[in-house]
């Protein structure tokens, strides 16, 4: 029963400041998880972008380059995915205190309707505005497809390049086996 007592013995403004240290901290931790992804991703692009325009084009490298840049969207999105989670039931639980409180200034019930009726009126592509979420699901689908490339790329190279390799080898071996046969012809005529 004293548990109890101590429970509600927290004022709302305790509770607000709580839940906005919550947000706070999940939404700069969001932050800086897409910060980052976009050093980790700018890292492997340059990577690859290397391996494929170096003169050995090392094409199993870039396959793998091009996997890892996947691998790290994906772990990416879901851990924005997470924090987004987090930050949300931070905000709705600011949000029921401002209603209990009835503050004329309720920042952040107020913000979602404004949002909404903002988003609704802006048809365009361009002049529409963004939430983080499709922002950055945005730049973490480029990422992903770039690996996607590099890695179908990347596969054709490999295979082009042991094709035309085994056709290099059998033209050598074409042309030294015709060498052979002309310079056994010419010391059978000199004898």
């Amino acid at each position: 029963m004293e548990s109890n007592n101590k429970l509600t013995s927290i004022s709302d403004r305790d509770w607000l400041d709580l839940a906005f240290k919550h947000f706070v901290q999940h939404a700069q931790q969001r932050v800086q998880h897409f910060n980052y992804f976009i050093v980790f991703s700018s890292l492997i692009s340059t990577a690859t972008i290397t391996t494929l325009t170096s003169s050995n084009k090392v094409y199993l490298i870039a396959l793998v380059l091009g996997s890892i840049q996947i691998l790290i969207s994906f772990i990416f999105i879901k851990i924005d995915d997470r924090n987004r989670f987090l930050i949300k039931h931070s905000e709705e639980i600011i949000k029921q205190i401002e209603i209990s409180s009835c503050t004329p200034f309720a920042l952040f019930s107020t913000e979602e309707n404004v949002t909404k009726m903002e988003m609704a009126n802006d048809k365009s592509f361009f002049k529409r505005s963004y939430s983080h979420r499709k922002s950055y699901n945005i730049v973490y689908g480029v990422f992903g497809f770039i690996g996607i490339f590099v890695i179908i790329y990347s596969t054709f190279c490999l295979f082009d390049s042991h094709s035309s390799n085994k056709q290099n080898f059998i033209k050598d071996g074409k042309s030294k086996d015709t060498l052979n046969i002309k310079i056994i012809e010419s010391t059978s005529i000199d004898n």
